[in-house]
């Protein structure tokens, strides 16, 4: 099973899929990257995450907020909070923001409803060789990483997405999870971000 999938999702199926990953798997979820000027923020709840992002509406139509990183003890050890100086522009006030960072992090990005657009989710991870790739090393400040742990738990995090949580697909993409599918079937449309030329069409359960 590859270690990433793109699926389609609005507020109520990523509040199924995050309640999923913290009590289930339990999964410690963390912003990527900060608001700037401020510290990084933790969430210990689908709802605290839904709380602070409008969870399953893509304002700018890009799939990417919220941005979390998830972060398994048994994995790897705790993210690496690095702060990143800013140069701000003339007439611009941020000065800087912190990023999460760590290889044996997985990482899931929410898109969701942007008009009656529904833009993709994807969640993934790194695997070893890739993070070889990029330089990873057991030595380093954000090893030893689990490689064998992390690869099992993105399994599980996948079945999930495509055998209990799919009401439908969108054939070589990914799920359609219910509430989306529901919108698909009022006739919103599935898109890789709202600027997309084309729409994807959905093999929904329960229709012809």
């Amino acid at each position: 099973m590859p270690a990433a999938i793109t699926f389609f999702a609005v507020r109520d199926d990523l509040i199924a899929l995050l309640e999923f990953l913290v009590t289930r798997t339990e999964a410690r979820l963390f912003e990527a990257y900060s608001r700037f000027d401020e510290p990084l923020r933790t969430f210990d709840s689908a709802l605290a995450v839904d709380a602070a992002y409008p969870l399953g509406v893509d304002e700018h139509g890009n799939g990417a907020l919220p941005f979390l990183q998830l972060w398994w003890p048994a994995v790897c050890p705790a993210p690496r909070m690095e702060r990143i100086e800013l140069r701000p522009s003339p007439g611009e006030q941020h000065t800087f923001r912190h990023v999460a960072r760590g290889w044996g992090l997985a990482q899931l990005q929410c898109g969701g409803r942007h008009g009656e657009i529904i833009t993709k989710s994807h969640f993934g991870h790194f695997t070893e060789a890739g993070a070889r790739r990029q330089g990873y090393l057991e030595a380093g400040p954000e090893a030893p990483v689990n490689w064998v742990a992390l690869q099992a738990m993105g399994r599980r995090v996948q079945r999930h997405i495509r055998a209990t949580l799919a009401a439908g697909r969108v054939r070589g993409r990914g799920p359609v999870l219910p509430a989306a599918a529901a919108l698909v079937r009022a006739g919103a449309k599935l898109k890789e971000s709202a600027r997309s030329p084309w729409d994807y069409d959905a093999e929904l359960d329960g229709t012809a």
